[in-house]
């Protein structure tokens, strides 16, 4: 009911299509935006929100302070236990870009990403920029693909980590290996509270 009465509706990639519906209805502006993830894209996320609303400085007040309190927690830990990690991804195009980032960030090794999707996210423009990915891209979301991929990256210098849903992880064969469950569906880790990403 409040989003009838909203002036701007923000619409993350899996909603994108009921907000402008809403929109027609409503007369309210849609922001199309990528999801929010890892410091850089959330940062840059309510920066670019904050900017066709017209509260950019209030955005970057909020950014720094956020940031100011974030980063001195989480930079000790890089060097100690992240930096030079490798981790594999699998997950939906609107979600996969913004984790290899913020894992990147962490100065984690990302290898993939494995794409579930069955047209080029790509050609959708679901993705920035495909040369960000090394070593390679796959969008076949079949079994075979999934485990080839896997062992392809297991065999060029190791995995410590799978960022997946459980759908992938139960397919990937991960018991051997720690998951960060990430997107839908979520059998492993079920948030009580908020838990963003």
């Amino acid at each position: 009911a409040e989003a009838a009465r909203a002036e701007t509706l923000v619409a993350f990639p899996y909603g994108v299509d009921a907000a402008r519906r809403l929109a027609e209805k409503s007369g309210a502006r849609v922001i199309e935006t990528r999801l929010p993830v890892g410091l850089e894209g959330t940062s840059t996320w309510l920066s670019e929100i904050a900017r066709q609303v017209g509260r950019e400085a209030e955005a970057d007040r909020l950014v720094a302070a956020r940031l100011g309190e974030v980063v001195p927690l989480i930079a000790p830990m890089i060097p100690r236990l992240l930096a030079g990690r490798r981790a594999l991804v699998a997950a939906d195009p609107a979600l996969a870009d913004g984790m290899a980032a913020w894992l990147r960030e962490l100065g984690i090794d990302v290898v993939g990403p494995l794409l579930r999707t069955r047209r080029s996210p790509v050609a959708d423009g679901a993705t920035s920029d495909p040369r960000r990915w090394a070593p390679e891209r796959s969008w076949d979301p079949g079994v075979e693909s999934l485990r080839r991929a896997r062992a392809e990256a297991q065999g060029r210098g190791g995995l410590d980590v799978l960022v997946a849903s459980s759908w992938e992880a139960s397919l990937l064969g991960a018991d051997d290996l720690p998951v960060l469950e990430i997107g839908f569906p979520s059998v492993r880790h079920r948030p009580l509270v908020d838990s963003p990403i």
